[in-house]
């Protein structure tokens, strides 16, 4: 306990320090706008960016702990409001809803991934002499906002063309990269390098790299520049539930690809779809019903409902597919009868499931269309 209240004592003091550094107009109300430019600070020391990132991440539950008054306009985060947050990391405030406990929660869980992706080496693959060693679905992890559909898409895409990435991103001497997506030649995006904040709350950095936050951030910015979607100033907040899974699987192959929805296919010719698009090295992404559980979001066998996922393999022998969650790890990443078991041991989002099983739970598939590996180049 005395760790604990020391480590909140610490974060409380830089709280304090940061509010009023990106308090630039010194109203004592940190606005999104304000706090977002320091999200993306690629130069933000270790304990600043622990603080930006639970200001981030915290934003809205954070600016509703005060009530400021009757006529008080609620534009951010008032200096009352992250008063009263000092008070529940100090435990001098009791925590009286599950609200306050889902804050605490996420800070705690924030602070801890700041601290790993600090000690992490930011490569844009860990073997940059081997880069395909790297280049694997289990790099992908989806963090805060909404794109399953692309980080689904982006699995599904390297598992069955992995060296597409290489092509796609090109690394400068100035810690910037220029992506230039298949489905968008004319439209190359450079951007910064990832930080440390945004590696924690967005697509996150793991032991294979920071390329799949890479490409997060060159599709956010993408989208600000050409969809007319709102602009942000953090670009993986532009991805947040943009698109379709198809418009990410095609810019990301550079071609149009097709539904097919289970329910108007026999098992035979679901079977033959699979077996030819995976001998042919054809991406194929997965979508599940909405929720069959009330408020839980979950389908029939407690996956996250209104979701996407990639399909890895298919077992033409058994009629078995292996799918991911674009979460990795995680609560209900996984089916509750999932039988997939990870040479290491660690729940890493990777199931099987039989035909049955994935018209249970999914609505549709997305095949990528083939083309020649040539015309990838």
């Amino acid at each position: 306990m005395t760790d604990h209240l020391n480590e909140s004592r610490e974060l409380v003091a830089i709280l304090n320090t940061v509010f009023h550094q990106l308090d630039r107009n010194h109203d004592n109300v940190l606005q999104a706008a304000e706090l977002d430019g320091a999200v993306i600070d690629p130069a933000l020391t270790a304990e600043f960016a622990s603080a930006v990132a639970v200001l981030k991440a915290g934003f809205a539950d954070i600016r509703e702990l005060h009530k400021e008054g009757w006529f008080a306009r609620k534009n951010g985060i008032t200096l009352g409001d992250l008063l009263v947050f000092e008070k529940l990391l100090l435990m001098e405030e009791a925590a009286e809803s599950e609200r306050y406990d889902h804050l605490l929660g996420l800070t705690e869980h924030v602070r801890e991934r700041v601290i790993e992706v600090a000690r992490m080496k930011r490569d844009l693959y860990s073997n940059m002499s081997a880069p395909l060693e790297s280049i694997v679905p289990d790099a992908i992890r989806q963090g805060m906002v909404g794109d399953c559909y692309f980080l689904a898409a982006l699995g599904s895409v390297v598992a069955t063309n992995p060296q597409i990435v290489t092509r796609i991103i090109k690394a400068h001497d100035d810690e910037t990269f220029t992506v230039t997506f298949p489905g968008a030649r004319e439209e190359p995006i450079t951007v910064q390098a990832p930080g440390m904040v945004e590696l924690s709350l967005y697509a996150q950095i793991t032991q294979y790299g920071i390329w799949p936050a890479v490409l997060e951030k060159a599709y956010g910015q993408y989208l600000n520049n050409t969809k007319g979607y709102k602009h942000t100033v953090i670009p993986a907040d532009a991805t947040e539930a943009a698109q379709h899974v198809y418009e990410s699987f095609d810019l990301l192959t550079g071609q149009m690809g097709r539904w097919q929805f289970l329910a108007e296919l026999s098992d035979e010719d679901l079977s033959k779809s699979l077996t030819s698009s995976f001998r042919e090295k054809r991406a194929v992404a997965a979508a599940t019903y909405p929720s069959a559980k009330g408020d839980r979001d979950l389908t029939v066998d407690g996956i996250p409902a209104q979701h996407a996922y990639s399909v890895l393999a298919w077992n033409d022998k058994v009629g078995r597919l292996t799918l991911r969650n674009p979460w990795g790890a995680g609560a209900h990443a996984e089916p509750e009868n999932s039988r997939h078991e990870p040479e290491d041991g660690r729940r890493d989002g990777v199931f099987n499931m039989n035909l049955d099983h994935l018209r249970r739970n999914f609505v549709a598939l997305y095949y990528e269309d083939w083309l020649p590996d040539a015309q990838y180049v």
